[in-house]
């Protein structure tokens, strides 16, 4: 996946219609403070005294936010990080898969089967938006297949590493070995002027 630039998003900053939970940027935050420079340094590559103040307000856990803005963040902690956008889009979901399911998604692990879970996770995780919408079923060989729809075409990639990751991880922690494949995006039409696609994609246990 490639780092795009803010002029590539078709919404000032923090007037998306497409938003993201609170507790997500909280918990990026808390852990881009750990990297090289600590999280100075992060928003100083942040693209502009914009976004810098964007990240200065408050996020309360319940809350929605540009999900656009977060997408530069981590942009900015990958430039900080030196690695790749995908690559540190990986680790907080995996970080961030981590805290849920030892909080308050603690139930999941608990009660359901890993292939109950893997049903289940991708609607969890499309919670945490306020635009996608995921359906899953599962079959009698392990495979749960989904289908993701309204998601921005330019947000997909992102949206796909996101949220692989952080079902990945969360099915590792119930001792399975899990595998996702995605296929491409299809554009199915306009949603808030901007191209939406459905995203369908393949959980094996």
């Amino acid at each position: 996946m490639r780092a795009f630039p803010p002029a590539e998003v078709p919404f000032a900053l923090g007037e998306s219609p497409f938003r993201l939970k609170g507790v997500t940027f909280r918990e990026s935050l808390t852990l881009y403070a750990n990297l090289p420079g600590k999280l100075d340094a992060v928003l100083r590559a942040l693209p502009d005294d914009a976004h810098r103040k964007y990240f200065a307000q408050p996020f309360t856990a319940s809350g929605w936010y540009d999900v656009f803005a977060m997408t530069q963040l981590d942009f900015a902690a990958a430039s900080v990080a030196g690695v790749s956008p995908f690559t540190i889009i990986q680790r907080a979901s995996i970080d961030q898969a981590r805290t849920a399911i030892s909080g308050i998604h603690r139930g999941l692990i608990n009660i359901l089967s890993p292939k109950q879970l893997a049903w289940a996770l991708p609607r969890v995780m499309a919670s945490f938006f306020d635009f996608a919408q995921c359906t899953t079923r599962g079959s009698d060989d392990g495979k749960v297949t989904g289908v993701c729809q309204g998601v921005p075409k330019l947000l997909c990639p992102w949206y796909q590493a996101a949220c692989t990751e952080w079902m990945l991880e969360a099915l590792r922690i119930r001792g399975s070995n899990p595998q996702a494949s995605w296929r491409a995006p299809v554009v199915t039409g306009l949603k808030h002027g901007v191209a939406v696609a459905r995203m369908e994609f393949e959980l094996v246990t």
